[in-house]
């Protein structure tokens, strides 16, 4: 999506106003995508949290629309520090960090899955975990 609306302005003459009016629009698009497949998700799930990390999550306007929507929807919120969502990468290693901390390892023969199965086990994070060996 980004090369497809790189190209559209380089092939029309904007002034300043107009390509603020575009790229304004673009995040506006994409954001309000974010945020509706992301709620869609949580009420499928019926889920009573939701997580925002990664490179993404450091956007302003994202945050501050997942802030209205989950308060409107009473849903908490963790909103990583944006410090912290410089990279997904740091965010997939602070996770294997609390899995290796309660011992939950595997070898490398472990199996990959493009998609995560359908019930989703505990995080390591949760309150309420308890890990299972």
């Amino acid at each position: 999506m980004k090369t497809a609306l790189l190209y559209a302005v380089k092939e029309r003459r904007l002034n300043e106003q107009q390509l603020a009016d575009v790229l304004a629009s673009y995040q506006a698009a994409v954001m309000e995508v974010l945020l509706s497949k992301s709620m869609a998700a949580a009420e499928e799930y019926k889920v009573p949290m939701l997580c925002l990390c990664g490179g993404v999550a450091c956007n302003g306007y994202l945050r501050r629309r997942f802030q209205e929507e989950c308060q409107k929807q009473e849903k908490q919120l963790l909103l990583a520090e944006p410090a912290c969502c410089t990279d997904n990468a740091m965010m997939v290693a602070g996770l294997a960090w609390h899995y290796f901390k309660h011992g939950l390892q595997d070898d490398l023969s472990l199996p990959v899955y493009a998609r995560l199965p359908e019930k989703l086990p505990k995080f390591p994070f949760a309150p309420e975990f308890q890990a299972v060996k």
